[in-house]
């Protein structure tokens, strides 16, 4: 008995020197992250003073996988010291602002995912460089390239239907030999109201003819002669097309164009040119013109990266702006952006100083979308050794863009895009890694508060760059009933094939945590459309049921001015002169209209 007791003492005193069912043990620690090693998954954590155990210095430790993907250099923390010499690693590490004061956790949405619906691709065999454009009027068409035989490729597009949830038969927009073809690099198409579509792709330049050749004799491609864009418009909704033209007969080398119809009319294009290498130089320029006019190509930044995707998109006010990546000195490759104002292109900007450098062409480009003067903004880095795709959205039609937000699960491969809603909420979506060669197509809804909600698996892929980039469209805005997106992505195989799918958002009830109310939902949408306006009431024309206000800037939509707006009858005795007042407005036809007024303050006497 004594015996059976001393064992049961030996085995208690074992178990609390353990720490079985005692708290963990370990050295608490604070610093801030000076280097993430991606390749080891390790970091190097320039820590303080753990009082006899550890002089301060800077040492490399292990982390939790939960934590990872959210330290950068720069990261301040708290934490745990567990391990010994040689693998060190930390525990319930807890970011912390630069005081070591808990950060607030970022705000999240309820789990709400988009449903996906699968629709029959109007692509065939062997399809690729799939691409979605919305018009003005809410038209939505894809376009794609398929491998003829002959060596021939044809450029096709088709037209959604969106009241039948369908794909209308393929049109062929033109067809030739010697295409360049390219996984990152691919044709698209602008669209215009009332079926006027422009469309570019890529033809290879030949080689040099050969000294004695005869006059007119034909060279086929050459790699090294690089490639140059060409374009066709219709005027019928892709029924007939024009002529084939290059987009400019200034340059050989046009590569990564990208298109935009103005407000005020004209079609914008913008592309990454090579002709400054008939200089020596082997770094592109970023270019653009008015397509059709007479005016020259007009260069917008003298050193830009040269494979990655350019980007465009226009505001009411008849301005544009243009994103991509450009090249500093000590191949710092951010993104920048440059606005077009009045024929001319002002002095580009960075976007996000993400101090990326890289001695080669990531070929990740980012993405724009706009609604009204908004623009939002997604785009790939691994400055750092860091891996991650960000989002940021400007109010003011790119005069300024907020902090960005990551948006990956920690091991994304980029190739994002993005849409903005007139609620202010955007969606992107992008490619993240999987288990060896696989990948997912991933989305998430960013709330108009910056909240974040859960990321939704579209579809799975692969990371091999025949999977191309996926691309996201606007099928519908909120109103009654959800909004609707379009995504088109390729799906790598034997022969490739181009697949879409139809997003569905949850309603407007849902996002806001109530019950299911149509005419809640309705009046929601109706709150956000238009503009919003802020300004102060010179007077009123009852006959005409107008109030005329002077307003403040809508940047990307009105200049400052003193308009006259249509009102409702019942709206106008409460519009007093001097009163100022918060509303938005639309065009209705060819008149504007002013809805949604809040009055400011009380009454002038």
């Amino acid at each position: 008995m004594i015996v059976i007791m001393l064992r049961s003492l030996l085995l208690s005193l074992l178990l609390a020197a353990t720490g079985c069912g005692a708290q963990k043990s370990g050295h608490p620690l604070r610093g801030v992250v000076t280097r993430v090693i991606e390749e080891r998954k390790l970091v190097m954590v320039q820590h303080e003073e753990i009082p006899g155990f550890m002089r301060a210095m800077t040492m490399a430790f292990s982390v939790p996988d939960s934590v990872w993907p959210q330290l950068r250099p720069g990261t301040h923390l708290t934490a745990t010291l567990q391990g010994s010499r040689g693998q060190w690693r930390l525990e319930d590490v807890q970011l912390t602002d630069e005081n070591y004061q808990p950060l607030q956790p970022a705000p999240t949405q309820p789990g709400h995912p988009a449903t996906s619906a699968a629709l029959p691709s109007p692509a065939g065999p062997g399809a690729m460089g799939a691409s979605l454009v919305r018009s003005d009027d809410g038209t939505v068409y894809l376009s794609w390239l398929e491998p003829q035989s002959g060596n021939l490729i044809r450029l096709r597009c088709a037209k959604f239907d969106g009241t039948k949830a369908r794909w209308l038969a393929a049109r062929t927009i033109a067809t030739g030999p010697d295409w360049f073809v390219n996984w990152a690099d691919f044709p698209g198409l602008a669209a215009e109201s009332g079926g006027r579509l422009t469309a570019v792709w890529y033809v290879g330049n030949p080689a040099p003819a050969a000294p004695g050749a005869d006059e007119g004799t034909h060279a086929p491609p050459d790699d090294h002669a690089g490639y140059k864009a060409w374009l066709s418009q219709s005027l019928d909704d892709g029924a007939t097309w024009s002529a084939p033209a290059p987009l400019t007969r200034e340059s050989e080398s046009v590569a990564f164009v990208s298109l935009v119809p103005l407000a005020h009319g004209g079609l914008l294009a913008v592309w990454l040119d090579g002709r400054a290498n008939n200089a020596g130089s082997k770094t592109p320029q970023l270019y653009g013109r008015l397509v059709g006019t007479a005016g020259p190509d007009r260069l917008i930044d003298d050193s830009v990266c040269d494979c990655c995707q350019t980007t465009l998109t226009a505001f009411p006010d008849g301005t544009a702006i243009v994103a991509y990546r450009a090249r500093r000195a000590e191949e710092v490759r951010d993104i920048y952006t440059a606005k077009y104002y009045h024929g001319k292109w002002e002095t580009p900007r960075v976007l996000s100083a993400d101090d990326w450098r890289i001695n080669g062409c990531p070929v990740n480009g980012p993405q724009l979308d706009s609604a009204g003067g908004r623009v939002a903004a997604v785009w790939f880095t691994a400055a750092d050794n860091a891996a991650r795709v960000l989002a940021s959205v400007s109010p003011d039609a790119g005069a300024r863009f907020t902090l960005p937000q990551r948006v990956d699960l920690g091991k994304p491969l980029g190739r994002a895009d993005t849409v903005l809603l007139r609620d202010g909420s955007r969606l992107v979506t992008w490619l993240e890694a999987g288990s060896e060669k696989e990948a997912g197509i991933y989305l998430r809804r960013l709330s108009p508060m910056d909240e974040a909600g859960p990321p939704v698996l579209l579809a799975a892929t692969s990371q091999a760059h025949p999977s191309g980039f996926p691309r996201l469209v606007l099928v519908k805005d909120y109103d009654a009933t959800p909004a609707q997106l379009l995504l088109a992505y390729i799906r790598d195989a034997t022969p490739s094939t181009v697949h879409t799918l139809l997003l569905t958002l949850p309603d407007l009830s849902t996002l806001a945590g109530r019950k299911p109310c149509l005419p809640c939902d309705e009046e929601d949408a109706n709150a956000v459309r238009g503009y919003p306006v802020k300004g102060r009431v010179l007077g009123t024309d009852p006959e005409r049921g107008q109030v005329l206000v002077q307003h403040e800037e809508i940047p990307g939509v009105m200049r400052a001015m003193t308009m006259a707006f249509k009102v409702e009858p019942a709206v106008l005795p409460s519009l007093q002169r001097d009163r100022e007042l918060l509303g938005r407005i639309e065009r209705r036809g060819r008149e504007w209209w002013l809805f949604n007024i809040k009055l400011l303050g009380a009454p002038p006497q």
